[in-house]
């Protein structure tokens, strides 16, 4: 079960939650989100680097056949028509 902000502090203190020890614990939250954070990035970066590495052992002229689409890729976007709801609402009256 998770501590509400005006809850009682779990540490004993006396004091709500959100005075005593919330902001160490989003210190610890966010202190594991931005290691998974730069691991996350380190990882794109490798995979960036081995990508490029494989796409210079390609030909330009693979390259360029691998990028651009053909024909026969292609689908065609269908354009949804959009409707409005109508609601027999009451106009305001009176004062206001």
């Amino acid at each position: 079960m998770s501590i509400g902000r005006n809850d009682p502090c779990p540490c004993g203190s006396g004091k709500k939650y959100k005075k005593c020890c919330e902001a160490k614990d989003e210190a610890k939250v966010r202190e594991t989100l931005d290691k998974q954070w730069a691991e996350a990035a380190k990882k794109k970066e490798e995979e960036d680097k081995k990508t490029e590495k494989q796409k210079e052992g390609k030909s330009p002229a693979a390259l360029r056949g691998s990028q651009t689409p053909t024909s026969s890729n292609v689908v065609p976007q269908k354009h949804q028509s959009v409707t409005t709801p109508k609601y027999n609402m009451p106009r305001k009256s009176g004062g206001g």
